[in-house]
């Protein structure tokens, strides 16, 4: 298709043509511009959304297991009875499920606690949390430590402060880690500093389960989440297996209903982030969609140019046949013509398209422009826009079926018409 004499006579077609091999390229290159800018806008919207969720720790890994109350009657109980969950009842649930459960940790949030230092107060919500907490939940620690299991097992005085709480109680720049704080007048060594999960005021801090219950639970009911490592629930069917199995389990020993389904709660982020997955595939589609639907219009409009190009070379293509010209060769002779300018006028809108989301990318941060400062995390709109490499070739390989498609037609079409007729017209 692309020999020599075939690239020179379609030059000179093209230079005799300039305005129309213009305006039918600009056409190809408008639909794949729009169609690059469409995707990169959707990945660059996906991108910020996976960081702003990131930003707020809800990309962790723990699956948790929580209670509610009771949607039936049982054993001659009523009805929204609340099931409290133990501390011992999360050890049971562990015992029950080795190869299930590789790791967990069990932790309790608690609102409205003061913490003080000299004259300062901050008032905001504590988290109790077990051992293995830190290897649960993501907790990004800022200086010193995190709580360790030794500090549960000993029921240490210890607190891990927010980064909210330690501007608070000690200014920014001053380090709090060795001084101690009062929690509800109660002294605690700070050993570290984190961000926190909540964000802003809702950021806990955090101190060790078993101190907690020791110092502050006495003579209270408590009702924890279990955090729970699993890596063999990977999957929505997977997930409400082990709900099942857990509510089923949790249910012989507190006396409800085990196929009361009402009464236990499983938060897997692994579902969540499949969800989001699934909602910017329908996304990618729809984009995909209106692209090359943008795309279809500069095709169409080389087909009716190459139809045009059919009926002006009609005479030519009647001496090409008399001369004993294969059908084979004219249909190389147009197709060669309809996917050259179609490929290289998608080219352009590639290259072109691909480098102003670069320069969008860098212009958004270098202003900061869709990014706001909330709760002490920065949130994005927009975040590093890109095109796969397996992008850029579908769309590659979209141009060339077009532009042979395109050409495809009239020419079938021409080679059809008996060389005399075409001749005479």
């Amino acid at each position: 298709m692309f020999d020599t004499d075939n690239l020179q006579e379609l030059g000179a077609t093209l230079r005799k043509n300039k305005l129309r091999t213009a305006l039918t390229g600009f056409a190809v290159a408008w639909g794949v511009l729009l169609l690059v800018l469409l995707l990169s806008a959707g990945r660059g919207f996906q991108h910020g959304i996976r960081h702003n969720v990131e930003e707020f720790r809800m990309g962790t890994t723990a699956i948790t297991f929580s209670t509610w109350r009771t949607s039936k009657e049982y054993g001659g109980y009523p009805k929204n009875r609340y099931i409290y969950l133990t501390p011992d009842d999360c050890e049971y649930l562990v015992k029950l499920n080795p190869k299930l459960i590789e790791g967990y940790s069990y932790y309790m949030y608690q609102w409205q606690y003061d913490v003080q230092y000299e004259e300062r107060t901050y008032t905001g919500p504590t988290k109790a949390v077990s051992g293995e907490y830190a290897n649960m939940v993501s907790t990004p620690i800022l200086e010193g430590r995190f709580l360790s299991p030794a500090d549960d097992a000993m029921s240490k005085k210890v607190i891990v402060l927010c980064e909210q709480a330690a501007d608070n109680l000690f200014g920014e720049g001053v380090s709090p880690v060795g001084k101690y704080v009062n929690l509800s007048k109660i002294a605690f060594l700070v050993v570290g500093v984190c961000k926190g999960e909540g964000g802003g005021q809702f950021s806990p801090n955090y101190i060790p389960f078993s101190t907690y219950n020791g110092v502050f639970a006495k003579g209270f009911r408590i009702d924890c989440t279990l955090a729970m490592n699993c890596p063999m629930v990977r999957t929505e069917a997977e997930v409400e297996r082990l709900k099942t199995t857990l509510n089923r389990q949790l249910a012989f020993r507190k006396g409800y209903d085990p196929t009361d389904t009402e009464v236990s709660y499983v938060d897997a982020p692994v579902t969540d982030m499949k969800t989001m997955d699934r909602i910017f595939s329908g996304i990618d589609i729809f984009l995909w969609i209106i692209g090359l639907s943008t795309l279809v219009i500069g095709i169409i409009g080389v087909a009716n140019i190459m139809q045009v190009t059919v009926n002006e070379r009609q005479r030519e293509i009647g001496i090409r046949k008399a001369l004993g010209a294969k059908p084979k060769a004219i249909i190389n002779m147009i197709l060669t013509e309809s996917v050259i300018v179609t490929l290289v006028s998608g080219l352009i809108g590639l290259v072109v398209g691909v480098g102003l989301m670069e320069f969008i990318s860098q212009w958004v941060q270098k202003t900061g422009v869709g990014s706001q400062v909330m709760e002490g995390r920065t949130l994005t709109l927009f975040l590093d826009p890109s095109i796969d490499l397996g992008i850029a070739v579908l769309a590659l390989i979209v141009m060339v079926v077009s532009g042979a498609v395109a050409g495809y037609l009239p020419a079938r079409k021409a080679i059809r018409i008996p060389a005399v007729e075409a001749m005479r017209n």
